[in-house]
């Protein structure tokens, strides 16, 4: 009888779920495969049977500055869901949501949720060695990452580094990068690189003056891997896709104009020809719109060229 209840329970009534409103959380996944979570002012490393899920009371008509933190040992993986989470630690020098240890971390995406960071901190600031996979199985999640000053939407700090990021299923996330911060990938003096854009998660990355809106910050010098991969099922539109907003200060061309691959699931690959501005900033500064059509090999961009004095004419560069 009681395995009859269970089944007919549904996924979210059979999680160990936690409200952010209480109090800052941290989830750690340890070496010997457990994880366990520990609340201010609450429990103190509760050990997980069932799925973890951070929710928060009262998230649609006010934000709270209690924090996230999800560290994992080496060779473990630390599992959350976050559910309409609103955090805005903006006049604080916190990190709303972090990363931590040499081990990866996966959050999965459910309601609306919020992540704006103090100075120096990225909105979802990655600091564990391994992969950091931000996903949605179901398509009803979505998020939001603002870093503050010098610190990325979603990866590094103040000369923080954001690399091994995925983005994946079907994730909306909206990455802001703060001054001098990518929108995803390095803060102020940090790189940029092996970022993954798959399935069909749906993107809209703007970094801040002088960084990329997916790579690396001001005075960042790695853009290697920043992929954008076409696999799987096609979201409720038959799209995914990646909108890079370039900045009107955006430099630094030798380390930026990088090629970025678009691959196929089959192995098929191309340069996405993106455009910059001259540090002239001459013309209008416009979002690059990449429709990633299911089951398709083309890359359809819609880019307006600049002329400008500095590339002599209109340049289309593979950034």
């Amino acid at each position: 009888l009681s395995l009859l209840l269970a089944a007919s329970l549904p996924l979210s009534a059979l999680a160990e779920t936690y409200d952010l409103a209480q109090g800052s959380i941290t989830v750690e996944a340890k070496a010997d495969g457990n994880r366990y979570v520990s609340q201010t002012g609450g429990v103190q490393q509760e050990q997980q049977t069932t799925e973890t899920v951070i929710n928060q009371t009262g998230s649609d008509t006010a934000s709270t500055d209690n924090t996230i933190t999800i560290q994992a040992e080496k060779n473990q993986t630390a599992q959350v869901t976050i559910s309409d989470v609103n955090i805005d630690v903006s006049g604080e020098g916190k990190a709303a949501i972090s990363t931590g240890g040499d081990g990866s971390v996966t959050i999965e995406l459910d309601g609306d949720n919020t992540a704006k960071s103090g100075f120096y901190r990225a909105g979802v600031e990655k600091k564990n060695s391994g992969n950091l996979t931000i996903t949605d199985a179901d398509g009803d999640g979505a998020l939001e990452a603002v870093g503050g000053d010098f610190g990325a939407g979603i990866g590094g700090g103040f000369q923080g580094s954001g690399s091994d990021i995925t983005i994946s299923g079907n994730a909306e996330v909206t990455a802001i990068g703060g001054g001098f911060g990518a929108g995803i990938g390095g803060g102020e003096r940090g790189n940029g690189s092996d970022i993954t854009i798959s399935g069909n998660a749906k993107v809209e990355a703007s970094g801040g003056d002088f960084a990329a809106s997916i790579g690396g910050g001001n005075n960042g010098t790695d853009f290697r891997q920043i992929r954008v991969l076409q696999f799987g099922a096609a979201g409720k539109d038959g799209f995914g896709y990646v909108i890079a907003q370039r900045t009107a200060y955006a430099g630094n061309f030798q380390t930026m104009c990088q090629p970025v691959v678009y691959e196929y699931a089959a192995g098929q690959r191309e340069h996405l020809c993106l455009v910059l501005q001259s540090p002239e900033r001459c013309g209008e500064d416009e979002a690059v719109v990449i429709p990633l059509k299911f089951r398709t090999v083309l890359v359809t961009l819609f880019m307006k060229l600049f002329q400008t004095e500095s590339f002599g004419g209109y340049e289309g560069i593979p950034v």
